[in-house]
């Protein structure tokens, strides 16, 4: 069995007895915030000993501790979305009027590649403006951000052909 396919069969109760077990708690407190008898916990470390062996190579189980309230009872903390605003901007444009919901980190560097030269509104105008023409068979077809990018020349080419015209309308 791996240990995704452990993961996914353990409870959220599981892995956070796991964290506390490696930061340090003894069996009795984990019974206590759990609520359970001291030999079920026992029972439930011999359960989860390969994947304790696998936590001792993560660096920060430390946190887990922070999942403890002063009363002993377990907070969930929700992870702030801690992606560049930026980057989350063009791929979610992108998302939105291509109706593509698959990004990679290729796509996220392309992006930042884009947003490092151009401006963040520019990528945006440009994103929608090739949605609004993307029927027209002239028009460069992109179907991540990496096109985007590698097709940049033509797509500014054509885009300011049709701002000539003023065929844009925002």
């Amino acid at each position: 069995m791996t240990y995704l396919e452990l993961i996914k069969t353990l409870g959220l109760s599981d892995l956070i007895m796991c964290f506390m077990d490696e930061v340090g708690f003894t069996g009795k407190e984990i019974a206590e915030s759990f609520g359970m008898t001291e030999p079920t916990v026992y029972s439930a470390k011999k359960r989860l000993a390969t994947l304790s062996e696998g936590l001792k190579a993560v660096d920060n189980v430390t946190a887990a501790a922070k999942l403890l309230n002063e009363d002993n009872s377990i907070q969930i903390q929700v992870r702030k979305d801690l992606r560049n605003p930026d980057i989350q901007t063009v791929i979610e444009t992108f998302s939105d009027s291509f109706g593509t919901t698959m990004s990679n980190k290729y796509d996220r560097f392309a992006a930042k590649r884009l947003i490092d030269k151009y401006t963040v509104e520019g990528i945006v105008k440009v994103i929608k403006a090739l949605r609004t023409f993307s029927d027209d068979q002239y028009c460069p077809t992109v179907n991540n951000i990496r096109d985007v990018e590698k097709k940049w020349p033509a797509v500014i080419k054509y885009v300011g052909n049709r701002l000539k015209r003023k065929e844009i309308v925002e």
